[in-house]
């Protein structure tokens, strides 16, 4: 006996004698797909909060209320007393550190000038290019900036130089 059709051909997830239709076969590979793709969306945005919130505190720490709120919360002073006691202490270690990183950071770009201008001799331009903006800009090359594009945020911040800043020692014009 031959089966009967509707009048409209046959229904398209309806079993065949060789199994479950198309559309069934197809259905699980699209949900295990879209929750693979919801998967990985969140997870992106996931780390983009949750470098954003890194970052958002090191910017709150760079001043020096940040560093002694930091540090009262790591005390927890029991009165307002000890608070008056601890903060003289707190503010000059605060002042005693900014210092000591902006030292830093003078220093780090003395040797990175140095390295450049012994490099010189030995590379193409397209290499002292790509050197220059690796210690300058923190770039990693074809892969981007590390940084997501902050310290370009803030010229003399531990950022590339402006613009119009003079060429560090013994490298022509930018």
């Amino acid at each position: 006996m031959d089966a009967v059709l509707p009048p409209d051909g046959p229904i398209p997830d309806a079993p065949t004698p060789a199994g479950p239709g198309r559309a069934a076969r197809l259905r699980p590979t699209l949900v295990l797909l879209c929750t693979l793709a919801l998967g990985v969306l969140l997870g992106a945005l996931l780390n983009g909060y949750l470098a954003r919130q890194r970052f958002e505190r090191l910017d709150r720490m760079r001043g020096r209320e940040g560093f002694v709120t930091m540090m009262e919360g790591v005390v927890a002073p029991t009165s307002e007393a000890q608070r008056a006691a601890i903060q003289p202490a707190l503010e000059r270690e605060s002042v005693r550190a900014r210092t000591l990183f902006q030292d830093f950071r003078a220093r780090m770009r003395a040797n990175q000038d140095s390295l450049l201008t012994e490099l010189r001799p030995h590379l193409t331009p397209e290499q002292l290019a790509r050197v220059r903006d690796r210690l300058y800009n923190g770039r990693r090359g074809r892969h981007g900036d590390r940084h997501g594009g902050r310290h370009e945020d803030r010229p003399g911040d531990g950022g590339p130089p402006p613009p119009d800043a003079p060429p560090p020692p013994g490298e022509p014009g930018r």
